[in-house]
């Protein structure tokens, strides 16, 4: 049991991703890193820095998904998984910069908080042409034209 701990220990890459920002790889993945755009399937537990848990996708039983690279989750979510590939699990460890910054978040994350998530990218895939355009655009031209988009072309 201690050459598995230690074969196990030799198998994880601490990798700098930014200033404040780490992934430590747990298991490492095969094929194309994700890309902006994609949407992306993950299990993950975030825990505070005491090892406090706060969230899981996996006491949930059912994986979160996101389109990555357009700010619906933390920065340090869009910037590590997309140094991750499928089938890879790795502790993502976020600064408060990458985090919820100065204000923390409802009650259970403290202002200026660094959080650990381990996190396992379970898939990406690419949306439809007609998501993608608007994937884009919002990137590109902010909400406001989105929304001007989808009053105009949604009737």
């Amino acid at each position: 049991q201690i050459e598995e701990r230690n074969m196990a220990d030799e198998q994880r890459e601490e990798v700098r991703i930014r200033d404040g920002l780490t992934k430590l790889i747990r298991k490492k993945g095969d094929g194309e890193l994700p890309t902006a755009g994609q949407t992306v399937r993950v299990h993950y537990v975030g825990t505070l820095e005491d090892g406090t848990e706060f969230d899981s996708s996996r006491a949930r039983g059912t994986p979160f998904q996101f389109t990555l690279g357009i700010g619906q989750v933390i920065l340090g979510w869009d910037l590590g998984v997309a140094t991750m590939k499928p089938g890879e699990r790795a502790l993502l460890r976020c600064s408060s910069d990458y985090a919820y910054g100065d204000r923390g978040a409802g009650g259970v994350i403290p202002p200026k908080a660094q959080l650990n998530f381990d996190v396992e990218l379970l898939d990406a895939t690419t949306p439809s042409a007609a998501r993608a355009f608007l994937i884009g655009l919002f990137q590109c031209a902010g909400i406001g034209v989105l929304i001007l988009f989808l009053t105009y072309f949604g009737r």
